[in-house]
């Protein structure tokens, strides 16, 4: 009888460590999502210039993100709505974009450091299959480099992000 008290004792103590570690891993996700909050310009040598607003949702979670990509005669060409959230049943943050194409994106992924943001779009056709990597580097509070992957056709595009007012 012992034992088991002993036995049962030891399970709920672990328990509660894994339980505040999930928690733990919540809240720095969540929090690190703020990070990105305000208005960016995103910038490459080979795509139109996008211009993201990215607003808190009211718990530490997530944020709320609109995005417009403007061609070269200062025309929105596409839009994008979604968010970025910490899921905590699957220990990650979702990306989830509806754009004005009718498509839609959803991304998977975490911060690797406190600097390091990684995330993987899923195929569509084949759901268990990512189709591209992507990878920010924040430089600093005002300066992110991006770098995405297109596993496909293994092509790789930069993108700088500038924070405005």
């Amino acid at each position: 009888m012992k034992r088991l008290t002993i036995l049962i004792c030891l399970l709920s103590l672990v328990s509660h460590i894994l339980m505040a570690q999930t928690e733990k891993n919540e809240l720095i996700q969540g929090t690190l999502l703020k990070q990105f909050i305000g208005n960016w310009k995103i910038e490459s040598k080979d795509n139109p210039d996008e211009y993201v607003t990215i607003k808190p949702i009211k718990n530490d979670f997530g944020v709320d993100v609109y995005a417009k990509w403007i061609n070269t005669e200062n025309e929105i060409i596409l839009e994008a709505y979604g968010f970025w959230g910490f899921d905590k049943e699957i220990d990650k943050i979702d990306i989830s974009v509806f754009l004005s194409d009718g498509s839609t994106v959803h991304c998977l992924g975490l911060f690797k450091t406190e600097k390091e943001f990684e995330f993987y779009e899923w195929s569509k056709v084949e759901p268990n299959k990512h189709i591209r990597t992507y990878q920010i580097t924040i430089k600093s509070s005002d300066n992110l480099y991006e770098t995405v992957t297109d596993l496909t056709n293994n092509l790789t595009n930069e993108y700088h992000w500038t924070r405005f007012k």
